[in-house]
C-alpha cells in the first residue's frame, strides 16, 4: 500500500503537470484533449526518476516538464 508521502508526491506532480498544461494552452492557443491530459496525469503518477539524474542538476519536475512539452509538441505539431 502506498504511503501518505508517496500519495502526496503524486498529487504535487499532478498539480505541477496541470499548471504546465494550462500554460501551454495559454501560450500556444490550443486546447489539450482529454486523452493527452489523461496520458500526462498517468505519467505524473507513475514517474520513476533515476537517482543519478540529480547528480546532473536535474529534478523530477524539470524532467516532467520536458516530457510534457515533448508530448504536446508531438501531438499538436508545435
Amino acid at each position: 500500500m502506498e504511503s501518505m508521502l508517496s500519495k502526496y508526491k503524486i498529487l504535487i506532480r499532478q498539480q505541477f503537470a496541470e499548471k504546465i498544461l494550462e500554460e501551454i494552452e495559454e501560450d500556444f492557443g490550443i486546447l489539450i484533449s482529454d486523452s493527452v491530459y489523461d496520458d500526462i496525469m498517468i505519467l505524473a503518477e507513475d514517474l520513476t526518476f533515476g537517482s543519478g539524474a540529480e547528480k546532473t542538476g536535474s529534478s523530477e519536475f524539470f524532467y516532467l516538464e520536458e516530457v510534457i512539452y515533448d508530448i504536446v509538441a508531438e501531438k499538436y505539431d508545435l
